[in-house]
């Protein structure tokens, strides 16, 4: 976007207050305080456009390891005003361990702005065993003194050289929150949760996400059992405290399987209303489920709507097939749509296929030349019933992208691969069919890296997108409606040249 000069200042100041603050929007996305003088630069033009600017420029703060709380510290107090248009602020120091005095300077700052909407908290740091104030006790000092009466969406990710985890983070602050609709945890210890310091029940929290947090029973018993509107729920890595430090790939898979099928349970209880869950798995094969038989069970969430698996295993042997189908054994009758993200391992169409016509997911393999087709015994094959897919089912997606290769981007297709997505495709037919769905879709992307002559490494992909539906897709295919917003530019342009005419 060019940026303004004075000498065309006199043609911009003739468009209308509404358009401008929506330039200086446009400039917002692309600059900061921080980082570039493009919004500057268009403050300085003249007072009407610094009166204009003025709140929006301050309105997203970002702190990294290159800023300074002195500089910070300065801008704020140059006007007090810029404190009540603070909105967003992200404190993201380093992907290394800090020291924690630095973190807890730029913590302080977050007391300071009333109207905090947004608050993004990333940080690690060493453990230290001094006597001064730790940067996790400092965060939890600030949220008491902001009050948070109109935080809408937080995320909190903290990283400690302590084993274990940081314990007893006051997270009840944050669902005290009046107007908090998404939460985010990710590396805390959420055991010492005190359900009854929680009055309001978070009444407006919709989104929650919890991600690599140690939990038990009773503390996520009590954290899901307060939010009385809540819509989609995430999770992933979860420790247990009965497991502790585990080292094998075993033990963890077995870990991460009991959390998910205790998750599964409380959801059951605390959260019947559901809309929307999503489930990552970084150690579970999922042949263990079906061995053992603990499979996961879903269908006390009548509810739900749309389910999201999302795997990045790697089995000790090798890459291992993912197949869900052996983990999810009953699915809610209301399932409208299920979206399966493979990141490491490669997605067992062939095997689900055969599951859902009654085979079994765990022993049912993809053949690797015909005449291991034809030799496959169709006993074993029928042993197992068929996976219970819900009638209601209406998209069925599969998401593959494998690990990055090194090398120039070139487009591996030859006549094999044709015969692997004829293959694919015929699966993805018997799918479509069975589950009389709208529709079934796999997309399998490819990623290079190549490094480039000035150093740089630029990242290529393409994507390889197969689909079946069992009707028409005339009557099936989504409907793309695009209507222009009440204010937009297209708008607001439109009414000013009229006026002008």
């Amino acid at each position: 976007m060019a940026l303004p000069n004075r000498l065309t200042c006199r043609y911009l100041l003739e468009l209308p207050d509404e358009l401008l603050i929506l330039v200086v929007e446009k400039l917002t996305q692309e600059t900061s305080v921080w980082n570039g003088k493009g919004l500057s630069n268009f403050r300085q033009t003249c007072k009407h456009l610094h009166r204009l600017a003025e709140p929006i420029w301050i309105k997203q703060l970002r702190l990294n390891r290159s800023s300074h709380p002195r500089h910070l510290d300065f801008v704020l107090n140059r006007d007090p005003r810029r404190t009540q248009n603070v909105q967003t602020l992200e404190i993201t120091p380093s992907p290394l361990y800090t020291e924690p005095p630095a973190l807890s300077s730029k913590l302080r700052f977050i007391s300071r702005f009333a109207n905090l909407r947004v608050l993004k908290v990333a940080i690690s740091f060493m453990a230290d065993t001094s006597e001064q104030e730790q940067p996790h006790e400092t965060l939890d000092c600030e949220l008491k003194e902001n009050g948070l009466a109109e935080l809408q969406e937080c995320s909190l990710h903290i990283t400690t050289s302590w084993k274990p985890r940081i314990c007893g983070f006051k997270t009840d602050r944050l669902l005290r929150a009046p107007k908090l609709v998404k939460l985010t945890l990710r590396d805390l210890d959420l055991r010492q949760f005190p359900p009854q310091s929680i009055d309001n029940h978070s009444a407006a929290l919709e989104e929650l996400s919890i991600l690599s947090c140690q939990v038990d029973d009773p503390s996520i018993s009590a954290l899901l059992s307060k939010p009385r509107s809540l819509k989609s729920l995430t999770f992933g890595s979860l420790k247990s405290p009965h497991h502790g430090d585990l080292q094998g790939n075993s033990q963890r898979a077995a870990e991460e399987l009991d959390m998910t099928r205790m998750m599964a349970r409380v959801l059951g209880l605390a959260q019947p209303n559901l809309h929307e869950l999503s489930i990552y798995f970084t150690r579970l094969n999922p042949r263990q489920a079906s061995t053992e038989g603990q499979s996961v069970d879903l269908h006390e969430l009548k509810s739900l709507e749309q389910l999201t698996i999302a795997s990045y295993c790697m089995d000790e042997a090798g890459v291992e097939k993912w197949r869900p189908a052996s983990v999810f054994r009953k699915l809610p009758e209301g399932l409208q749509r299920i979206t399966v993200k493979v990141g490491q391992g490669v997605f067992d169409v062939v095997a689900l296929a055969n599951a859902l016509q009654g085979g079994s997911a765990s022993q049912v393999h993809e053949p690797e030349n015909t005449g291991e087709a034809d030799t496959l015994n169709e006993n074993q094959s029928l042993s197992h019933p068929a996976m219970n897919l819900p009638s209601s089912l209406q998209r069925f997606e599969i998401f593959e992208s494998p690990h990055l290769v090194q090398g120039m981007p070139q487009r591996p297709f030859n006549r094999d691969d044709q015969k692997q997505d004829d293959k694919l495709q015929e699966c993805l037919s018997r799918m479509a069919n069975d589950l009389s769905s709208s529709r079934v879709q796999y997309t399998h992307r490819h990623l290079w890296s190549h490094e480039e002559e000035d150093g740089s490494t630029t990242c290529y992909f393409w994507e390889r997108v197969l689909r079946a539906s069992s009707r028409s897709s005339s009557e099936n295919d989504d409907q793309l409606i695009s209507d222009r917003e009440a204010g937009s530019v297209e708008d607001i342009l439109s009414e000013w040249q009229e006026k002008r005419l």
